[in-house]
């Protein structure tokens, strides 16, 4: 199973765990979702500028594991 973000594509069968993290810059802070795959490397979905959109966007990943 496939997920889209903008022009890229995750492969959900090639990731063992995902987990929200922050970001904080001196003026902003940034919602992001970590991506641990089976080999042990990881990648983030660093395009959240509002909680409330990568809140939605991991309920939208917990939706398409449990499938």
């Amino acid at each position: 199973m496939f997920i889209s973000f903008g022009d890229r594509r995750i492969n959900l069968s090639l990731v063992r765990q995902y987990k929200p993290i922050n970001k904080s810059t001196l003026d902003k802070t940034y919602y992001q979702i970590e991506f641990l795959f089976l080999d042990g490397s990881k990648d983030n979905l660093h395009f959240f500028e509002r909680k409330e959109e990568r809140e939605e966007f991991l309920k939208k990943l917990d939706e398409n594991v449990k499938e």
